[in-house]
């Protein structure tokens, strides 16, 4: 039995009040977010690897909530969240109030590939990154107008 399966691929880009942005500029972010994980999967790469790809196309991008450009806590701070679960059985990684990271979800891919454990969080995640090879940034970098 043959199983013919097409693939698909859906980058989401957020939510809340996108009424301050520029639209164009929002669709082409999304847009070369999902040509990236697509040229991985048109590659023969993995599901996994394909989203890892695109969501670090939108955690470069300042105008997405998700690494370079996060929203700040009340400290004037970037603290990032990221979850990748694999479909293929009951396997995630997640991380949350990292703050050293320049992208969330490839630690996110680390914690769940290459540890016991399926989240870390705050300093400990960040610790556990650099421990994974991880450059440490500044939080400063990661804050934007």
């Amino acid at each position: 039995m043959s199983t013919n399966i097409t693939a698909r691929l859906i980058v989401h880009g957020g939510a809340g009040n996108w009424s301050n942005f520029d639209e164009t500029a929002v669709l082409k972010g999304m847009q070369s977010a999902a040509a990236a994980g697509w040229d991985i999967l048109r590659g023969g790469g993995t599901a996994l690897a394909a989203v890892e790809k695109a969501s670090n196309v939108l955690e470069d991008d300042p105008l997405f909530d998700a690494g370079y450009g996060s929203f700040v806590n009340i400290q004037g701070e970037v603290e990032m969240d990221a979850l990748l679960a694999d479909g293929n059985g009951v396997h995630f990684g997640a991380v949350a109030a990292v703050r050293r990271v320049r992208y969330p979800i490839s630690l996110a891919r680390l914690v769940m590939t290459q540890t016991n454990n399926c989240f870390f969080v705050g300093e400990g995640a960040d610790q556990l990154a650099a421990e994974l090879g991880m450059p440490l940034i500044p939080n400063s970098l990661m804050i934007t107008p």
